[in-house]
């Protein structure tokens, strides 16, 4: 439910002025070990109603193809797979369960839900807690405060985040001139209503 169109659109853009003319796109902004935005495993700071964690990141093998793998000749034409596998990380959360890295658009930057790129299979599907490829989940606030305590949702709901619709509308609004600016949705696509 987060629209990356306006990014998208962007990014044509930009790779297209990188061809023609060499103007250089704007730097990648991904997780990183370095800044921190990349963790072992999500970690939220209390359960989100309705959002089931995986039981884990999908581990990578580490596979033997012989020893002379790196020159291009597998050596075992039936590769072993190792004890030891990848370390996988993934990306790190906010309090309200939304990715702290990589480019954050309007919807993410003052949100209305938790959005996620992945979600997990529920008990009635088989393999519960297994990820699903290819899904995301959105897990929207609660409208009120009652609400919100009712269901024990350790978000703020939407009306202790925004003052009222034209508040959200003008942070909408900030949010995208930021993106803007940094060259992540075209002038155009910054204006909202």
């Amino acid at each position: 439910r987060v629209d990356f169109r306006p990014l998208l659109r962007t990014t044509f853009l930009a790779l297209d002025r990188w061809v023609k003319d060499g103007t250089l796109p704007p730097p990648s902004r991904y997780p990183r070990i370095a800044d921190g935005s990349l963790a072992p495993m999500i970690i939220l700071p209390a359960p989100i109603p309705g959002l089931a964690l995986a039981k884990g990141p999908n581990a990578k093998l580490r596979i033997d193809y012989g020893p002379n793998f790196n020159k291009g000749i597998i050596g075992k034409v039936l590769p072993v797979a190792l004890k030891e596998s990848y370390r996988v990380l993934v990306p790190k959360v906010d309090a309200d369960g939304n990715e702290l890295g990589g480019i954050r658009l309007p919807d993410i930057s003052v949100p209305v839900a938790t959005a996620t790129g992945w979600a997990v299979r529920g008990p009635d599907s088989g393999g519960a807690g297994e990820l699903c490829y290819l899904d995301g989940s959105f897990i929207p606030f609660a409208k009120t405060k009652a609400e919100r305590e009712a269901t024990d949702d350790p978000r703020a709901s939407l009306e202790e985040r925004y003052r009222d619709g034209s508040d959200y509308v003008e942070r909408v609004r900030q949010a995208a001139r930021k993106a803007q600016l940094a060259d992540f949705i075209e002038e155009q696509r910054a204006t909202i209503g």
